[in-house]
């Protein structure tokens, strides 16, 4: 490993800070070694503190310790899991920006430095609006059923042929004319208890109810027509099989094919970054653990002998 350290630009790991110190592989003694390498460390709870060494996962650090998933969680109802690992994305997104930082200052003075993430940081970060709000006043305005959301207008509504979609009116409601045009309800313009933004939000289960009723005559294709005609914001809820389908998903390049080491390839999500003048695709299949360490290690100066002992050994893996 410290082979490896002495001309790294980057380590990155997501071990827990107690074991690293246990190994020699803490900050301090890898900036020793290499005072021009980015050290980028990954943690649950961060790397100070009494729960430093504690071991954490998604749902765990970033969903329930955080705050989200009790935002998240209507008043009355139980508190349901994270289903995919959207903290992982989002803090590996945050780590590569640290790092990418990190390593532009290096280059201007050749100084290296700790890049801290964690896992329960970046979910006080996602909720960062909301964590602000409750510290500064107080109150916090919980997820709530859609027939109570805050923002009426703002909402889930299903179509006659079973489809559900998402309208989304921008704050204090400026496409309320537009809206009540594309849903046929012009005629609750002068109705006192939608006259205003407040008054909706006040009367905010009635009015869904209104919306309900109209939402339900027409098909989702319907609906894309008079919602477009207006240029309300809108979207589908889509289901993943209706997302490949998609075109715009396709033309946005949310999918790519990626290769396999038999020549064959499957349909994967892409990076959620491209780039205009070179293609991001994949240029070739990922490689498989291990496929690169005879030849990393041949590069360090490791003869046959040693990298037979090792592979042995159990201390590397080879394909």
């Amino acid at each position: 490993m410290r082979k490896l350290v002495e001309d790294a630009d980057v380590f990155l790991t997501n071990v827990r800070p107690g074991q690293l110190k246990k190994q020699g592989l803490d900050f301090d003694t890898l900036h020793a070694i290499n005072p021009k390498m980015i050290y980028a460390s990954v943690t649950g709870f961060g790397l100070e503190g009494d729960e430093r060494d504690k071991p954490g996962f998604d749902t765990a650090a970033f969903w329930a310790k955080s705050g989200i998933g009790w935002m998240m969680t209507p008043k009355g109802a139980s508190p349901v899991p994270l289903r995919v690992a959207v903290d992982d994305h989002i803090t590996g997104i945050s780590t590569a920006s640290g790092i990418l930082a990190a390593l532009l200052r290096a280059q201007k003075t050749g100084k290296g430095t700790l890049v801290e993430s964690s896992l329960v940081r970046s979910g006080a970060y996602v909720v960062g609006s909301d964590f602000s709000t409750f510290m500064r006043y107080g109150r916090i305005a919980r997820s709530r059923p859609r027939h109570e959301a805050v923002v009426p207008t703002s909402n889930f509504f299903q179509t006659s042929d079973g489809h559900w979609l998402f309208m989304n009116s921008r704050p204090g409601e400026p496409d309320w004319p537009e809206i009540m045009r594309a849903t046929e309800l012009e005629h609750l313009a002068d109705d006192p208890r939608f006259d205003s933004f407040r008054n909706r939000r006040k009367n905010g289960p009635a009015l869904v109810a209104e919306f309900d009723a109209v939402f339900a005559r027409y098909t989702l294709d319907e609906w894309q027509k008079r919602l477009d005609a207006e240029g309300i914001i809108w979207s589908p809820v889509q289901s993943f099989e209706q997302a490949l389908e998609d075109p715009q998903m396709h033309a946005a390049g949310v999918f790519v094919d990626m290769p396999k080491a038999d020549g064959a390839s499957y349909t994967a999500p892409a990076s959620p970054i491209r780039f205009g003048d070179e293609s991001t695709d994949p240029k070739g299949p990922s490689p498989e653990i291990g496929e690169h360490t005879d030849e990393i290690l041949e590069m360090l100066g490791f003869d046959a002998d040693a990298r037979a002992k090792l592979l042995e050994a159990k201390i590397v893996k080879s394909t």
